[in-house]
């Protein structure tokens, strides 16, 4: 079932290629990027979409293209979109920005993930919300002293952005749906492809482009995604000796004040 699931998408994703090198329209270019800090897997991953702006340069088919009408499928506002994605988010605590580059609408989604179950929950919870759950492949992580080593394989990508896709899609607010299907973009799986993803694992960063050729076409299926960092145990905290609150100087001064008074006493008992 898997197989099938991505031989469908590499079909998809051929379709949509062959659709935007006749039309003056741009695909969305998707990138991932996952920052692993813990041993445990726990850690941060953005997903980002860049759609050019109708000045730049096409990134797929002869380069020196200009991009002529992004802006005719993609008709709402940055505050628009942004509520068009939050309302669709199918994990919690995840954080939606759409902001406006020098290039670009750049739509943004952040999440955190306790561990490594948590990461392949959240990435799940994003292929299912998308129709893809069968199609997600667990991440890996393992663990050698204080090396760890964190793989997975980039069909996700494409996997757990398609709910984020079908939501603006399907919403007239924001995406002119129309416009694209006389254009040959009759669903979400073609407004959007993934283009390059990063790994870091402690220190280690890893980059991956996932397009390749002078036309930008897909590069590979199932690329492994895979970076191998240093990651130490935190430090353990340790008791302080003295006391941890209060003057240091006071507790020094306050034992010769006592001694000096019981002096004064034992001369007046004499006299």
């Amino acid at each position: 079932m898997k197989k099938s699931r991505f031989v469908t998408l590499g079909v998809l994703a051929l379709i949509s290629v062959l659709a935007l090198l006749f039309t003056a329209c741009e695909v969305g270019m998707l990138y991932s990027e996952t920052a692993i800090t813990t041993k445990a897997g726990g850690g941060t991953r953005v997903l980002y979409v860049d759609v050019l702006k109708d000045d730049q340069n096409k990134t797929t088919g002869p380069t020196t293209d200009l991009v002529a009408d992004n802006s005719l499928y993609l008709i709402g506002t940055n505050e628009q979109i942004k509520a068009v994605v939050e309302g669709a988010l199918p994990v919690a605590g995840a954080a939606v920005t759409v902001e406006t580059t020098a290039t670009a609408t750049r739509i943004r989604i952040e999440y955190a993930f306790a561990d490594l179950a948590d990461y392949n929950a959240k990435g799940k919870a994003m292929a299912t919300a998308g129709e893809l759950g069968e199609a997600y492949v667990d991440a890996a992580l393992t663990v050698d002293g204080d090396q760890v080593t964190f793989s997975e394989n980039s069909n996700n990508l494409r996997t757990i952005a398609l709910w984020a896709a079908a939501a603006i899609y399907n919403d007239a607010t924001v995406y002119d749906k129309a416009h694209a299907e006389a254009n040959s973009v009759t669903s979400p799986d073609l407004i959007f492809e993934s283009f390059g993803a990063k790994v870091t694992v402690g220190g280690t960063t890893e980059e991956f482009s996932l397009r390749d050729g002078e036309n930008q076409e897909i590069k590979g299926d199932g690329i492994a995604l895979t970076a191998v960092g240093t990651i130490a145990d935190a430090a353990t905290p340790t008791t302080p000796v003295s006391p941890p609150t209060g003057d240091a100087g006071l507790l020094l001064v306050l034992p010769a004040g006592l001694l000096a008074v019981g002096t004064m006493l034992g001369l007046r008992r004499r006299r």
